[in-house]
């Protein structure tokens, strides 16, 4: 396997294949595009494609169509050190731990992210909510309906 790049400032197409395979992403393309297929909302199409979803996985998936595609996008980012940096990196103990966990790691994340927003809004909405209801009793007072019965909220 070709370990440089004639542009040295640019990582190989070889470099970010290798990398694709340590950090799991050959792997995982692999069975987004699997996914992809199995999740066809169609019934009468998804019952075609899985009868030959070999076949169909072989026509949309070309692997080295994704490695061609995403060196140009490592090399946008990366250079040829830097991703022969990160091949030593996953072939490590610890790299090999942060590419097994890193899907559920990128998970939880997620979800907590989504939690911390969940929260986040509802406190928002309850002091909107909160100023809206002050405002409109004050808004009352001025129309010199104070004697509304409003329910507190």
């Amino acid at each position: 396997m070709e370990e440089t790049s004639p542009d040295t400032r640019r990582p190989s197409k070889a470099m970010v294949g290798k990398l694709m395979e340590l950090n799991g992403m050959r792997d995982n393309l692999k069975t987004f595009v699997q996914g992809a297929i199995e999740n066809t909302s169609e019934t009468l199409l998804k019952n075609v494609v899985m009868a030959r979803k070999d076949e169909f996985l072989k026509g949309l998936f070309n692997e080295e169509d994704y490695v061609e595609a995403f060196s140009k996008i490592y090399a946008e980012y990366l250079t040829a050190s830097e991703v022969l940096d990160l091949i030593a990196y996953h072939k490590t103990p610890t790299g090999r731990k942060m590419t097994a966990l890193q899907s559920t790691i990128a998970k939880r994340i997620i979800d907590v992210t989504q939690e911390l927003i969940g929260n986040s809004y509802i406190r928002v909405m309850a002091k909107a909510m909160d100023a809206n209801y002050k405002d409109f009793k004050d808004q009352l007072r001025e129309l010199g309906l104070d004697d509304v019965d409003i329910p507190e909220n």
